[in-house]
């Protein structure tokens, strides 16, 4: 889950389903139902995962 700066979340299902532009500053998301976020970078205030994964939140 990417957390942005207004507090909103975007799921981000698997690794594989988000891309990052050359240059760093734009994030694309395959979101559920075959949808896409286009994301700012510096909007992105945290990283975070569900509970049970095994994996710590960033």
């Amino acid at each position: 889950m990417l957390r942005l700066t207004d507090g909103s979340l975007v799921a981000v299902p698997h690794p594989e389903f988000i891309f990052i532009t050359q240059d760093g500053k734009t994030a694309i998301v395959n979101t559920e139902g075959g949808r896409i976020s286009i994301l700012d970078i510096e909007l992105v205030s945290a990283l975070e995962t569900t509970e049970g994964t095994g994996q710590q939140k960033g």
